[in-house]
């Protein structure tokens, strides 16, 4: 399938290989350098693109993984609740350490966000917890109860003093204490996104930024889009066979 490509100035042919139709099952995400990532969660195939859609690099993980985020292409932080498990991939999608094993030290993780080279959050369904781990020393920095329902959570971010937990048709915040703040509802979200200072939830259509007060406000919309992105700069989205980019307003 070929895509096209458009921004405010240029155009040109982006071709991605896979079906339209598969792009249910994935993740798209743009990072600040021109590349477009896809996570086929069902085919097990993550594709790095440049902006003429060539294939810059391909990963085939056993399991499926999400990918937290691509701000920072040379160090991207893969999650596998299925194999419990974190990777860390450079821009060539090869990993640039050995993956940590969840499942040793922890019940069942359903979300983890990385914060930095050093420290990760951990939701953890078997002991009802929202940890704070140490990679590096291999410790638990902190530890408390985070009472809600476990099931059917699709991302989480970690941000100054809040936690943000999205479900298809809700986002919550909570306190770093465990404390819920607040619950924003929306429609079919599929992932977080932490850009520009500020916490986004995206569908493949929509996306809101989360206010300070854990309320939402809607600021992009493109009807019919298969699949969004963000970076500093811009909305990417997918509509029919084409790549648009629209401006970030400030």
């Amino acid at each position: 399938m070929v895509l096209l490509f458009f921004s405010e100035k240029t155009a040109a042919q982006n071709i991605v290989p896979f079906d339209s139709l598969r792009l249910k099952n994935m993740q798209f995400l743009a990072d600040d350098y021109g590349n477009f990532y896809y996570n086929d969660l069902r085919n097990l195939r993550f594709v790095k693109t440049d902006s003429s859609g060539k294939i810059t690099a391909e990963l085939m993980p056993a399991r499926p993984f999400r990918v937290q985020s691509v701000r920072n292409p040379l160090n991207i932080v893969l999650f596998s609740a299925n194999a419990q498990q974190l990777r860390f991939v450079d821009q060539n999608l090869n990993d640039i350490q050995p993956a940590v094993n969840l499942a040793e030290k922890f019940g069942f993780i359903v979300a983890a966000y990385v914060e930095d080279q050093e420290y990760v959050r951990l939701l953890e369904e078997t002991g009802r917890r929202l940890l704070r781990y140490d990679i590096r020393r291999g410790k638990i920095v902190s530890s408390v109860v985070l009472e809600t329902d476990y099931d059917g959570i699709v991302d989480m971010v970690a941000r100054k003093d809040k936690i943000y937990i999205a479900r298809t048709s809700a986002v919550e915040t909570y306190s770093r204490s465990g404390r819920l703040l607040s619950t924003a509802q929306a429609t079919a979200l599929q992932r977080l996104e932490l850009r520009n200072n500020a916490v986004y939830a995206l569908s493949s259509d929509k996306a809101f930024r989360i206010e300070e007060d854990g309320t939402m406000t809607a600021v992009f919309e493109k009807p019919g889009a298969l699949a969004l992105a963000l970076n500093t700069r811009f909305w990417v989205a997918i509509v029919g066979n084409k790549l648009y980019l629209y401006p970030v307003k400030k």
